[in-house]
């Protein structure tokens, strides 16, 4: 394919346009992104379009093909156009607050079989999150969540962008991961909209209402599932009544080019969307070069043809698949390490000063893991380290664990070996009903105990809450998280507060499908232990006040 330029605009097509990827810095359910160098020695952002596991499976069933970003020229070339138009759309919408990388053009990646998208590489971190109960004046969150992407999604919509509204987050947590938080040179930020292309058709939303007042309707509308589709009429229609205040915004060369760019959306728009099922299919497995021209030629006259392959290769792939991972469990059963298992889990259960250490590893890894994400800078990373060697809540990540792995042998105890002894004569009933009711805490209380002991004779800080919350049944079990939440609400202890805030990001991170890393949904849950640390502050300052009352009277 030739390259095509239209005066200062990019490239379709540059054959070939960059060197081999050198380092992926990000991996989601469309696409893997690499940071490498173009011939111009540009540090380019380099997008290839994939499709794997669920989303691959769910494509298939709905649209007959995967990601078509990665095979369809077509649907690449509309991506493209889309960039070139929202370019000057946005920055029309929003000035500096919010832009687009400049994007460099799209070429055929011969590695991965599969068309590449390459941009500008953007030297920032997405929605920053907390590691202390100090709030800010300004929260990155808010300022993404009503700055930027509620006022992005009314825009798009009022300007026929309906599919991508989806990428802009309406009802789409993981849609936070598609913005970045950029420093300037004068030192303010500004949000860069990197993410324009889906992976997903627009029908998961976490907000059901989402999917029944838009996502529907709208779908209806286009007479297809939305997968970033744009009503070229009604975005003509508002480039008409937006035009003189665009042409002074933006310029007249420029927002000729961007009018260019929607008439070329709309004909590579047209030719992908119109697709067929079978046609789709068929031409997926020619760019993957599964098939040849010849043989892509002839079944698209037979469809019940083509079908019957396509089952014949699921089903061998599938069996490919079991027992490829049969053989993967073997390798790790095989590669085990029995002995040296055995000895970590004793060491681990008989020192408190191996469990610490192993603590202290973990945390200094989730340190390490905050810096790389640039939510910490290395000032801060290295105060977070140095309270590691000194504050006694990184041992309480452990204590947590050794609760949690006594809750399995507190149970065997309580419902096999009591009720056992009971059978053989050597308890009596009221042994047997204390050892069932009570035996949990018990058995943390004991533990407990002597870690008390242990942080006395240490001249350590005690861990007088988990000791009390541990014998409480039904929460027992988070009597050290109890612990660290009691800790964290001293301003002066930020490793256990960060630990606290690690945690309930990780909760986020894990939900299924709308949680993740940078998604809205672990910002939320990381959020939540300030609101927990504040309440805690209020009791303590209202205890102060109370005994200062009393005192005040008792005189």
């Amino acid at each position: 394919m030739e390259n095509r330029t239209r005066g200062d605009r990019v490239p379709y097509f540059a054959m070939p346009f960059v060197r081999h990827p050198t380092e992926e810095i990000g991996r989601g359910r469309a696409a893997v992104v690499y940071r490498t160098r173009d011939d111009r020695q540009r540090t380019v952002a380099c997008k290839v379009f994939t499709s794997h596991g669920l989303t691959k499976a769910v494509l298939y069933v709905l649209t007959g093909a995967p990601n078509p970003y990665s095979w369809s020229e077509h649907a690449i070339r509309a991506a493209l156009n889309r960039r070139e138009v929202l370019a000057g759309l946005v920055q029309y919408w929003f000035d500096d607050k919010l832009r687009l990388p400049k994007t460099h053009g799209v070429a055929w990646n011969e590695e991965h079989r599969a068309y590449e998208l390459n941009a500008e590489f953007i030297d920032g971190s997405h929605v920053p999150l907390r590691c202390t109960s100090e709030a800010s004046v300004n929260d990155p969150l808010d300022d993404l969540v009503h700055r930027i992407m509620e006022p992005l999604q009314r825009r798009l919509i009022e300007a026929g962008m309906d599919g991508l509204v989806w990428q802009a987050g309406l009802g789409n947590p993981v849609a936070a991961s598609n913005f970045m938080l950029e420093r300037k040179t004068t030192g303010e930020a500004r949000w860069v909209w990197i993410d324009l292309e889906s992976g997903v058709p627009a029908l998961f939303p976490l907000n059901p209402l989402a999917l029944l007042r838009f996502y529907w309707p709208r779908s209806w509308q286009h007479g297809r599932l939305l997968f970033d589709d744009v009503d070229i009429a009604k975005l003509r229609e508002y480039l008409k009544q937006h035009e003189a205040a665009l042409d002074k915004k933006l310029g007249t060369e420029p927002f000729r080019s961007l009018l260019a760019s929607v008439d070329e959306l709309e004909s590579h728009q047209r030719e992908w969307k119109q697709m067929r099922r079978t046609t789709r299919s068929i031409a997926y497995c020619r760019a993957k070069r599964r098939i040849t021209a010849a043989e892509a030629e002839w079944y698209a006259d037979r469809p019940l043809r083509w079908h019957a392959r396509l089952l014949q290769h699921g089903a061998a792939s599938a069996a490919r698949r079991v027992v490829a991972a049969s053989k993967a469990a073997w390798r790790w059963c095989a590669r085990l390490d029995v002995g040296r298992a055995v000895r970590f889990t004793w060491r681990f259960a008989a020192s408190q000063r191996f469990r610490r250490h192993v603590a202290r590893r973990l945390v200094s890894q989730r340190i390490a893991s905050w810096q790389e994400r640039q939510f910490l800078d290395r000032r801060d990373a290295a105060r977070l380290r140095n309270e590691t060697r000194n504050d006694e809540a990184a041992s309480y990540v452990a204590d947590f664990g050794v609760h949690l792995a006594l809750n399995p042998i507190s149970k065997i105890i309580r419902w096999w070996i009591l009720p056992a002894l009971f059978a053989l004569g050597v308890i009596n009933g009221t042994v047997l009903f204390v050892g069932l009711a009570a035996g949990g805490p018990i058995i943390r209380t004991m533990y407990s105990m002597l870690r008390v002991l242990e942080a006395a004779v240490a001249g350590q800080r005690c861990p007088w809450v988990a000791l009390a919350a541990g014998v409480l049944p039904g929460i027992g079990n988070a009597a050290y998280p109890m612990q660290l939440v009691h800790c964290s609400s001293d301003r002066r202890r930020r490793l256990a507060q960060f630990i606290l805030f690690d945690a309930f990001a990780a909760i986020g991170r894990a939900v299924p499908i709308w949680g993740g890393p940078n998604s809205l949904i672990e910002a939320w849950s990381n959020r939540l232990p300030h609101a927990f640390m504040r309440t805690l502050q209020r009791l303590r300052l209202w205890g102060v006040l109370w005994q200062g009352s009393q005192k005040t009277h008792g005189r």
